[in-house]
């Protein structure tokens, strides 16, 4: 979690479009998600 908050707050202070950075978070969000999902199946 603490590489994730420091990868954000990296990207934030070179002033990229917050909306971009949002889109891309919720997307390896649901992708973080869908591995866990596929870990949890193969147990």
């Amino acid at each position: 979690m603490c590489q994730v908050f420091f990868w954000r707050k990296g990207y934030r202070s070179l002033s990229f479009n917050h909306t971009s950075i949002i889109t891309a978070e919720l997307k390896i969000i649901s992708e973080l998600q869908e591995l866990l999902i596929l870990q949890q199946g193969k147990l």
